[in-house]
């Protein structure tokens, strides 16, 4: 060793002991692993590379826009058989799509829910040539995505028909079963974890009650609210419903001219059971009500829960519509309960709303009535603050609304309208309407819409509220001070009647979704929202601090009562989003391993899938927030936009499957991530016809010579070496090998083996597979005078081929040739 070398190594090893072998140690491991982390980044990188070029070679992007197609017109069999056969209701179904598609922001859908509709109601009727079809489209979809996994897995050839028809009707089968079970048991378990909404907040005489969607009401007193005290009864209807009550379910002939009303044996037929109470009725409590000494509760799903004993026991009746020969159920939109008892229930059914009124006792069918809308409604408001002297286009009553439009009723029996109700031209779905006591009328809209009418005079003060966030409550006293909230954090506040709408700096009232409200006998307000919120809010005062736009910020005392903890509500989004990625893995890693009629590695299937996987969520993610912060698709297609921005979700999906799927390939064939390129069976550089025939020879010297010397196949990290790791090339020259059946190859395993002794192949035969090649006309070539000559002038050189060759064959060229299969031996 020299002694400047000697001198370093000393003075490295004073360096190290000065500052210890601690840190030493520390470094040394900061840097393995820092190689580590750039060693795999690398290596990461040329399989993603790799997959994009196989991907473009492959052609997969006209394969997802075939397997795309082949979905949507699959989309509405599927629907018909899971109705049919999977006992899912229509309406679920169109309650999700429709949740489904305001996550986009599209809130506004009614009038292609209402298509759908049309084309689902007589799904209970399928038979003949329905069945016929619905087999063709759900077998055209799997013949689809087959014919894209056999080819981006190179399969040779096609799965036996009968071993096909077998992994479509198991596919008939399960999948259906799978998609069902998963639904219901996802839907079970959140109902169990999730925090509940409360998403009504009633006042009965000293007490208070909060309806949560979980089946429990809560009820508190106004002494414990001032003491903010978290103190509160429970009542679960699960355990207090009586259920041999007599008078259960209500059925509702909608569809006859004279609206029948009846049990199951009168509406549908004698042999009709009636429906049960289940689960998910108390999972979807909704609304609640007070008149004549009763307490009424409704859910989503229909039922009216009654009781008599301030919510000691409760009662029941069931709404259901009939539907062919079945029933189903409703979506419940609104209720409102008179002070004499009478309840007026706001439903959808199908394409339209209408109106269930109970009065009396309900215990009788003559006692309930039903009143069928045009379209589609949602809220229902009773507006009674209206002075009598009120020169004005509105007045005290009851009124109902959709979108862009409402219906006016003074007692709740007769309905007029509807009337328009637009801002600026646009038509807005209403969520929220009050009046002051001059008769004007404030509504609040989605996309955080907001403006009054003052006898035909429309303004539109400035919230400064997000895209997401709805308006769901507004009130405004007499005085001109009140408030307003809704979705996702938002809260104002007014002093001047709703002129100026303040910020708050309230924490508490920023994180939250309210749902419901009423105001206390002091003034302050009672709060219930999302995830379990209940607040109560008091003494609001203006702040020195002000926004961009000059207003002052508005805080309030706040006590929060009820709130579901924010590190919980954390935890449990991230355990749902891991539940959805477990979901999402487990249907497409078992489609990447069984699809393909090859033999596919099932680490390599689950890998792809994993990437698969959280490929699709990120795509999901960027894309609401796209299409809800900035696209302007909703303006230019309206109701109709959810039909491009569908096929769109649709083909970008499928690629991102395709694309997982050659993730998975490439990782399962190593050679092809470590090459410099990427070539498919089309793949072709420009020197690669010049040398076709040094490279035929080669690749089947070193085919013979592998398996002849070595006693083992030739593989495609072997041959890469000899052809300078230029993969192109290589499988270029492969398949044209392959075509000429000159060589075999396993593509499960990469390797390349003889398929006849070398002296029964002609080197004729190889210098006709060039010329076919060379003088093949392409498919666009015209017809005519000169393409008859250039196939007369190629039949004659092939002719000629055999004369020119003799007897020339591989075995006489392969001692030759010996010398380049030494280049693999490394």
């Amino acid at each position: 060793m020299s002694a400047s070398a000697s001198d370093s190594a000393k003075t490295e090893t004073r360096s190290r002991a000065r500052v210890g072998p601690g840190r030493a140690w520390l470094e040394t491991r900061g840097r393995s692993l820092a190689e580590t982390a750039t060693k795999r980044g690398r290596l990461f990188y040329n399989v993603l590379r790799a997959a994009t070029e196989k991907f473009l070679a492959d052609n997969c992007t006209v394969r997802a826009n075939a397997i795309a197609y082949a979905i949507v017109v699959s989309i509405i069999p599927v629907f018909t058989v899971l109705i049919r056969f999977g006992n899912f209701d229509q309406a679920d179904i169109r309650n999700n799509l429709a949740g489904f598609l305001a996550a986009y922001g599209l809130t506004e859908t009614n009038e292609l829910l209402s298509i759908i509709d049309q084309i689902l109601k007589n799904a209970d009727a399928i038979a003949g040539v329905g069945v016929i079809f619905i087999i063709y489209a759900a077998t055209n979809l799997l013949v689809h995505l087959e014919d894209a996994f056999n080819f981006i897995y190179r399969a040779r050839r096609a799965r036996p028909l009968i071993y096909r028809f077998s992994l479509y009707i198991a596919a008939f089968a399960i999948l259906p079963t799978l998609v069902i079970v998963t639904t219901r048991g996802a839907s079970f378990f959140l109902n169990q974890i999730r925090p509940p909404n409360l998403n009504h907040v009633l006042k009965v005489g000293d007490r208070y009650w909060i309806t949560a969607s979980n089946g429990i009401l809560r009820n508190t007193t106004e002494e414990r609210i001032q003491k903010d005290s978290k103190d509160y009864s429970e009542t679960n209807l699960r355990t207090v419903v009586i259920q041999d009550t007599r008078f259960r379910d209500l059925y509702i002939d909608a569809e006859s001219y004279v609206k029948r009303i009846g049990d199951a044996a009168t509406v549908i037929s004698k042999e009709y059971p009636g429906a049960p109470i289940e689960t998910e009725d108390f999972y979807s409590l909704y609304k609640a009500g007070y008149g004549d000494d009763t307490l009424f509760v409704i859910s989503r799903t229909g039922v009216l829960f009654y009781s008599n004993d301030s919510g000691r026991t409760f009662d029941y009746h069931k709404l259901q519509f009939k539907s062919g020969n079945g029933s189903r159920n409703p979506r419940v939109e609104d209720m409102h309960v008179t002070e004499d008892g009478r309840v007026l229930i706001l439903i959808t059914v199908g394409s339209r709303s209408g109106l269930v009124t109970r009065s009396g006792a309900g215990e009788d069918f003559e006692d309930w009535k039903y009143k069928p809308f045009d379209g589609i409604y949602r809220r229902m408001f009773s507006i009674q603050n209206i002075s009598p002297d009120a020169r004005n286009i509105f007045q005290n009553g009851l009124y109902i609304a959709g979108k862009g439009r409402y219906l006016y009723s003074r007692d709740g029996d007769r309905w007029i309208g509807s009337f328009e109700e637009r801002l600026g031209g646009a038509s807005v779905a209403i969520t929220s309407m009050t009046a002051d006591s001059e008769g004007n009328m404030h509504f609040g809209g989605a996309n955080g819409a907001f403006w009054k009418n003052a006898n035909g005079t429309r303004t539109s003060p400035s919230l400064r509220a997000e895209f997401d966030q709805a308006v769901r409550g507004v009130h405004i006293s007499e005085s001109g001070e009140g408030f307003l909230y809704g979705a996702n954090g938002l809260f104002r506040y007014t002093r001047d009647g709703g002129k100026n709408w303040l910020l708050t700096d309230t924490g508490a009232l920023e994180d939250a979704s309210f749902l419901s409200h009423t105001i206390m006998p002091d003034d302050s307000i009672l709060l219930a929202g999302e995830e379990a919120s209940l607040m109560h809010i008091k003494n609001p005062h203006l702040l020195e601090d002000r926004d961009e736009n000059g207003y002052q910020y508005v805080d309030y005392d706040t006590d929060v009562l009820a709130r579901f903890h924010r590190f919980r509500a954390l935890l449990l989004r991230f355990f749902l989003g891991v539940f959805l990625l477990l979901t999402i893995f487990a249907l497409i890693a078992p489609a990447y391993a069984l699809i393909p009629y090859a033999t596919v590695d099932w680490k390599s299937a689950s890998v792809g899938a994993a990437i698969t996987t959280v490929a699709l969520l990120a795509f999901i993610i960027i894309f609401r927030v796209w299409v809800g912060g900035s696209t302007t698709t909703g303006v230019i297609y309206g109701v109709w936009a959810a039909v491009p921005l569908g096929l769109l979700v649709i083909l970008a999906s499928t690629q991102i499957i395709l694309f997982g799927l050659e993730i998975a390939y490439v990782i399962q064939n190593p050679y092809l991530y470590k090459g410099l390129g990427i070539g498919g069976p089309n793949a072709k550089d420009e020197n690669e016809s010049d040398s076709l025939l040094w490279n035929f020879l080669l690749l089947i010297s070193l085919t013979y010579h592998h398996l002849y010397d070595r006693k083992r196949p030739l593989t495609n990290e072997q041959a890469l070496r000899f052809f300078n790791r230029d993969i192109s090339k290589l499988e270029y020259t492969r398949d044209k090998l392959l075509q000429s059946g000159v060589i075999g190859y396993d593509a499960n395993a990469g390797e390349f083996f003889p398929v006849r002794p070398p002296s029964e192949i002609k080197v004729s035969q190889l210098e006709r597979t060039i010329i076919e090649n060379a003088l093949k006309m392409p498919d666009h070539a015209f017809s005519g005078r000169f393409s008859t000559r250039v196939k007369k002038l190629q039949k004659g050189i092939l002719a000629q081929l055999d004369k020119a060759a003799g007897d020339l064959t591989i075995a006489d060229l392969l001692p030759l040739l010996k010398g380049a299969s030494k280049r693999t031996k490394k």
